[in-house]
């Protein structure tokens, strides 16, 4: 599929959270991510971050919230990685940095994947140790193997 087929996917993740905003809260903790801080509401939205080097490669990424007494206390992004993707993955960190710093407060990269295999590379290609952040790779199974499942 097309990049513009995983743009429509951050789309109906964006979507989603609109809706039900306590969905990011729900797919964060399905990954190996820290606890989260306690919060009184979340605030879905996005954000827009484009490659300084290449400006071709731009994605809007879904964003929730926590905001605590109004102010937020912890961020999640997601990015929908449909299969591996170096220009897709090149954009992470800028999107994390630039997000901590607009908000003023952590945040965590949710990257829900198609396979177990792309799962493997997100958690690879994300080692950022240095900088204390890696993306949280999230497997959203295929309809056919949850059939398989309850059969």
């Amino acid at each position: 599929m097309a990049e513009a087929d995983d743009r429509d996917l951050n789309q109906v993740v964006a979507d989603l959270f609109e809706i039900r905003p306590e969905s990011a809260v729900d797919w964060y903790g399905m990954t190996l991510g820290q606890p989260l801080p306690q919060f009184d509401t979340v605030d879905p939205g996005s954000i827009k971050i484009r490659a300084p080097e290449r400006p071709e490669i731009d994605r809007i990424l879904p964003l929730a919230l926590l905001l605590r007494s109004g102010k937020p206390i912890y961020g999640m992004l997601f990015d929908v990685l449909r299969s591996p993707s170096d220009d897709q993955a090149m954009l992470w960190l800028p999107a994390i940095g630039g997000t901590q710093d607009a908000y003023q407060c952590p945040i965590a990269l949710v990257v829900p994947c198609l396979d177990k295999a792309t799962a493997k590379w997100a958690l690879a290609y994300s080692k950022w140790e240095n900088r204390g952040c890696y993306a949280l790779p999230l497997l959203i199974p295929r309809p056919e193997d949850l059939i398989r499942k309850h059969v």
